[in-house]
């Protein structure tokens, strides 16, 4: 059996990804699953004084209006999403940035 982009896409979004809350600055706000990257960026030495670690967020959704957020709909620095910056946190909300990539079926965004 093939798949298609479209299929396998929202397969591993349904598999793997966890619920978040997309606020789009048109239209009501809705729960929607996406994958989350959270890596903590290090500060040089030569640069760190008091300065802490801060997180630099992904999201990964799927392109289907049912579950995720289509490209027409993104309005980036307008919309938001809320979720948890550190695993186990309470979920923030935070704007969604910039489109770093969009292919059939997936979009990746970077969120501040």
């Amino acid at each position: 059996m093939a798949f298609s982009e479209t299929t396998f896409s929202a397969t591993f979004v349904h598999d793997f990804a966890e619920e978040v809350v997309y606020h789009p600055a048109k239209g009501s706000a809705r729960r929607i699953r996406a994958n989350v990257g959270r890596n903590e960026r290090t500060v040089p030495a030569q640069f760190a004084g008091n300065a802490r670690p801060h997180p630099e967020l992904t999201i990964e959704v799927s392109t289907d209006p049912n579950v995720g957020i289509t490209g027409e709909e993104l309005d980036t620095g307008k919309d938001h999403i809320e979720l948890a910056v550190k695993v186990g946190q309470s979920p923030q909300r935070r704007p969604i940035i910039k489109r770093l990539r969009e292919s059939p079926g997936m979009m990746l965004l970077e969120v501040k």
